[in-house]
């Protein structure tokens, strides 16, 4: 009896029954089913054991993946009175002859009758990625803080190399690491053990290292640009039965929460509510950025006169200036070694002598602009002087006039009782058409005769 040949069926996915003696010398009836790949479902005496992979020998989470699809497709065989008779028939001659065909089949309530058998009540958020929703939004909290507080501690530790590309890489490796060690293990991380959540293949099948490696490294696209706007886009796109963000879908995974698990409550309006928070903040992010002025190039320093600078105050009067640039950058027709004159005026802001209360103004006459001023303030290497110069043309990057803003900051010496000087000047210019520009000039003055 036990040595009956393999029987064949074409049930909705059942493919083959047979029945085998157990090791306590017992009778066995074997289903074996196919979904994408093979699993087998061992049936003892009526109750279904030891749910096993065919390819890795491994536990499936059964209460996640096979049982409602087994009871489903034993309830469309069970609609055809004759298969279903035949199927009976046929297991009864493989089994025992005090034993029932019945038997065996009670675990899905298979009954001699041609109405389909009356399903369980369903496991409450078992394989329903939307009642998921709202306790992914919050275990992706929980791993975030755990990812960000050793990243944060790193960075300060670093310092300015915190900066560098090397060290950019290595934060993400260790998000990549944590993402990935926790779902190849156990398929789920901290935060989502928290809220029994579960990453499972979509074809039933355990998770591989290479689904796991792809749905992570992807998570770094899902991120973007903000806030994973990209993944929350993914999962609206998707719809109510997968809710995939990008690396889901690459990777063939899903996120479902365990039917042990307690439910949040996830309002309709949440994942579109938060999908469209997260598009708004990350546009408004990036035309904040692209409205924002770029990074200063190096320009040389403005240097004074550490070495030479006596303390001597500047003589009230007119002055004549001569000057010659030293370097420049971003300004058109400008060139090192150009010459410059201009006429200074020195003043005293108030009519008091006194330093403290009654400051220097240097008032400058440049050509082709009106008279700016400043004070001039006594520092340990001269006295620092900064005008803001005003508007000045420039040519765009497409051709466009336009104009920027120039401010002028001078460090003078005086000498020879305060009527004669030196200075050095530095010129920066800024326009959001024009870019950067910037220039050094190097001055000698005289007080001009009375």
């Amino acid at each position: 009896m036990w040595g009956a040949p393999e029987h064949v069926f074409v049930w909705c996915g059942l493919r083959r029954m047979e029945s085998r003696e157990g090791p306590d010398g017992r009778p066995r009836l074997l289903i074996e089913w196919l979904c994408g790949a093979q699993k087998r479902y061992k049936v003892l005496h009526g109750g279904l054991q030891n749910v096993r992979s065919c390819r890795r020998g491994r536990a499936l989470p059964g209460r996640l993946d096979w049982r409602p699809r087994l009871q489903r497709n034993l309830a469309g065989v069970v609609k055809a009175r004759t298969a279903a008779a035949d199927a009976v028939v046929m297991a009864d001659s493989l089994l025992a002859p005090d034993q029932p065909a019945l038997e065996a089949f009670d675990a899905f309530s298979w009954s001699g009758s041609s109405e389909p058998p009356a399903q369980p009540a369903p496991q409450t958020g078992a394989l329903d990625p939307d009642v998921a929703v709202r306790a992914r939004l919050s275990a992706i909290v929980i791993d975030g803080i755990i990812v960000g507080i050793p990243t944060a501690i790193l960075t300060a530790m670093l310092g300015s190399t915190a900066r560098s590309p090397d060290t950019a890489l290595l934060f993400l490796g260790l998000q990549f690491f944590y993402f990935f060690a926790f779902e190849l293990s156990r398929g789920q991380t901290i935060g989502k053990r928290q809220y029994r959540l579960h990453v499972v293949s979509c074809d039933g099948e355990p998770l591989s290292s290479r689904q796991v490696a792809i749905r992570n490294v992807l998570r770094f696209i899902d991120a973007l640009p903000f806030l994973y706007a990209s993944g929350l886009i993914s999962m609206m796109r998707t719809g109510r039965r997968r809710r995939q963000r990008i690396g889901d879908v690459a990777a063939g995974t899903m996120v479902v929460l365990d039917g042990e698990g307690k439910q949040l409550r996830t309002p309709r309006w949440l994942l579109p509510l938060a999908t469209f928070l997260a598009v708004a903040f990350s546009i408004a992010i990036i035309v904040a950025i692209a409205d924002a002025h770029p990074a200063r190039p190096q320009f040389p320093a403005l240097v004074g006169f550490p070495g030479s600078y006596n303390g001597q105050a500047p003589q009230t009067g007119d002055w004549q200036a001569t000057g010659a640039t030293d370097w420049t950058a971003g300004y058109v027709g400008e060139y090192a070694g150009r010459q410059h004159t201009e006429s200074w005026t020195i003043t005293h802001a108030c009519a008091s002598s006194s330093l403290s209360s009654c400051p220097f103004v240097l008032t400058r006459e440049i050509q082709g602009i009106p008279p700016v001023s400043a004070p001039l303030v006594a520092a340990a290497d001269g006295w620092h002087a900064r005008f803001a110069v005003g508007v000045f043309p420039c040519e765009s990057t497409n051709g466009t006039a336009a104009g920027w803003q120039q401010t002028s900051t001078m460090i003078l010496t005086f000498a020879n009782g305060g009527q004669a000087a030196e200075a050095h000047e530095q010129n920066d210019s800024y326009a959001a058409a024009c870019g950067y520009g910037a220039d050094g000039v190097s001055w000698t003055a005289q007080q001009a005769p009375q």
